[in-house]
C-alpha cells in the first residue's frame, strides 16, 4: 500500500464527533488540540451544546457546510452507524474511533455491530482507524491526541496497538532526546491495520527509523512482507505484547486480537531483519541507539570497554544474537604491540579496559 494512505496524515478538515465543554471528557481535549494547534478547518460536533470552546457547534457531522476530510469519534457505539453513514455523506476519508466496547468485550452484539460498522464503511469508501485508539500524533501537522506532546517533528515514526503505550513511547522518547515523525494508535485494527502502518512508513520520506507495540496480526503473511521490505530501507524495531498465556488472555480482552505464539513471532523477526525487543524500556534504547549511530554494515563487532566480567558477558550477549566477535586483525595486533609490548600481546575481543592500566594506550587508541 505504501504512500497510498498518506491522506490519513494530511486532512484539510478535521470534524470532532463528541466535542465536549467539559474539560475532563476526551472530546474535550481532542477538540482542544485541533482548535489550538491543527493548521486547517475544524468543526465541533454536539447535539446539545451550541458551543465549545467559543466554537459554534453543528448537531450532525451532515450539517457541516461542506465535506470533511477526517472525522474523530468520541461518542458512544450506540450511535456510530449513523455517524459513518454521516461521514459518508460528507465525504470523509477517515473515520477515528476513539469509541471502544466492539469486539474486545467478547460480546456478540458488539461483534456484529463493529462488522456492520465496517461493511457499511467500505461500501462508501471510508477508512476507519480504531475502534478503541487515540489516533494520530503528527507534530508537523499540529495533530496529536495528547495534551503535552512535544511541537517538534524528529525521524522516528511509531505505530501502537496500545493508546496508553504509544503515549507512554511519546513521552519517554521525548526526555531521552527522541521526536517523531508520525506516530499512529491503532486499537483493533478492523481496517487500517499495522501492515498498512509498516508498509507506509517504509515508503514515508519524514520517517528514518520505525518502532512499535504490536498485540496481535490481522494477516501474518502480509505483516512479513511488509517487515522484510521495510527492513531492508531502514531500522525497525518492534516490541509484541502477548508473548505469555496470560499476556494473550489480555490481549483478547484489549484489542480484540489473535496474539500468536513467542517462537512464531522470534522466527519473524529473524527471518526479516527486525529488531525484536523484549520490554518498553528495551524499545527506547533501541531506538534512541538508532538515532544517534549510522546503520550496522555487518555482523562482525570489536567491543571495548569493561572489565573481565564485563567482557565475558558482552562476549555472550553478541553471540546470543548472531553477532560475530572476529579476532583482533593481526595489522591492527602489531601496531598496538608496536605502541605498548604488553597491552599488544594480551588484547582480545572484548578488549578487557582493566588490562589498560597503566598502559599509554586509551580506549579510542584502538579504535582509531
Amino acid at each position: 500500500m505504501g504512500l497510498e494512505i498518506d491522506y490519513l496524515f494530511h486532512p484539510r478538515s478535521i470534524a470532532v464527533a463528541g466535542a465536549s465543554e467539559s474539560p475532563d471528557k476526551t472530546g474535550h481535549t481532542y477538540f482542544k488540540n485541533v482548535l489550538d494547534n491543527f493548521k486547517g478547518k475544524s468543526y465541533p460536533i454536539n447535539f446539545r451544546a451550541p458551543e465549545v470552546l467559543g466554537v459554534p457547534t453543528y448537531k450532525s457531522v451532515r450539517d457541516l457546510p461542506e465535506d470533511v476530510d477526517y472525522v474523530i469519534s468520541a461518542i458512544p457505539n450506540r450511535d456510530i452507524i449513523d455517524l459513518v453513514e454521516a461521514c459518508i455523506s460528507k465525504n470523509a476519508k477517515v473515520l477515528h474511533l476513539f469509541t471502544a466496547r466492539f469486539s474486545e468485550t467478547g460480546f456478540e452484539r458488539e461483534t456484529q455491530l463493529e462488522y456492520e460498522m465496517l461493511e457499511k464503511a467500505r461500501a462508501g469508501g471510508l477508512r476507519i482507524l480504531g475502534p478503541n485508539c487515540m489516533g494520530l500524533y503528527y507534530p508537523k501537522e499540529g495533530i496529536a491526541w495528547g495534551r503535552d506532546f512535544p511541537q517538534e517533528s524528529g525521524n522516528v515514526g511509531i505505530i501502537s496497538q496500545s493508546g496508553g503505550n504509544g503515549g507512554e513511547i511519546i513521552s519517554t522518547g521525548a526526555s531521552r532526546g527522541l521526536r517523531f515523525s508520525k506516530v499512529v494508535s491503532y486499537g483493533n485494527a478492523l481496517d487500517l491495520n499495522e501492515a498498512d502502518l509498516i508498509d507506509y512508513f517504509a515508503e514515508d520520506p519524514e520517517t528514518e527509523i520505525i518502532g512499535g507495540y504490536i498485540e496481535g496480526v490481522r494477516d501474518g503473511k502480509r505483516l512479513f512482507k511488509a517487515l522484510r521490505n521495510a527492513s531492508k530501507r531502514k531500522p525497525v524495531v518492534l516490541l509484541k505484547g502477548g508473548r505469555t498465556q496470560a499476556g494473550t488472555h489480555m490481549v483478547s480482552s484489549h484489542t480484540a486480537s489473535m496474539a500468536g505464539t513467542r517462537e512464531v513471532w522470534e522466527a519473524m523477526c529473524r527471518q526479516t531483519g527486525v529488531t525484536n525487543a523484549q520490554s518498553l524500556d528495551e524499545l527506547m534504547d533501541m531506538l534512541v541507539a538508532f538515532s544517534t549511530m549510522p546503520p550496522a554494515k555487518g555482523f562482525n563487532l570489536l567491543v571495548g570497554g569493561g572489565a573481565g566480567g564485563r567482557s565475558v558477558l558482552s562476549a555472550d550477549e553478541c553471540e546470543e544474537e548472531g553477532l560475530h566477535l572476529q579476532q583482533i586483525p593481526e595489522d591492527v595486533r602489531q601496531e598496538l604491540e608496536r605502541q605498548d609490548p604488553f597491552f599488544g600481546a594480551w588484547v582480545t575481543n572484548p578488549v578487557d579496559s582493566s588490562i589498560m592500566g597503566g598502559s599509554n594506550l586509551t580506549p579510542t587508541t584502538w579504535c582509531s
